[in-house]
């Protein structure tokens, strides 16, 4: 579902940048000027605005890890409950060189955790290692093995697809 909120606070143009430059940030402002059927002084006046209003807070590569021999893979956490422990374990995730991106989550599972590593023995050990060092905080978890990427967006195209600049 789209956001109702955000769409009425951002002119029409800035979503169809933000989508736009979510899909290739190396994009040169002429071309978007051209695909936005506006000057490109308006687009680098609005790209601006949109950094200093933090809807845009970094431009980033998307790596491609199988080239680099690296996996991808997801753990689903259950924990007890436990707040000191599980600042612990949230610093844990934070710190840990292994952990790509982890979130908390509502449903069965507290945590969703995505890893990266070089080999299921690498992932192994991050596993056990969580397992140890919270052995009385972890209830259950689920690995998800990633084995075909089927989609990668930065942005939905549902944000946009009604939304006219004109």
């Amino acid at each position: 579902t789209s956001n109702p909120q955000l769409k009425n606070s951002l002119h029409p143009l800035d979503l169809h940048l933000l989508y736009t430059l979510s899909n290739d940030a190396n994009i040169p402002n002429i071309t978007l000027a051209a695909q936005l059927h506006v000057s490109k002084d308006t687009i680098a006046q609005h790209i601006r605005q949109l950094e200093r209003q933090k809807y845009i807070i970094q431009y980033r590569p998307v790596i491609n890890y199988a080239v680099l021999e690296l996996s991808i893979n997801s753990i689903l956490i259950k924990l007890s409950s436990n707040p000191k422990e599980i600042i612990r374990f949230e610093q844990f995730l934070k710190t840990h060189h292994s952990i790509l991106w982890a979130t908390k989550t509502f449903g069965h599972y507290n945590y969703l955790v995505y890893a990266i590593t070089k080999s299921l023995d690498e992932f192994h050990d991050l596993i056990n290692t969580m397992k140890e060092t919270f052995q009385n905080l972890i209830t259950t978890y689920e690995i998800l093995f990633a084995f075909k990427e089927t989609k990668y967006q930065f942005m939905a195209e549902s944000m946009v697809v009604n939304v006219k600049l004109k």
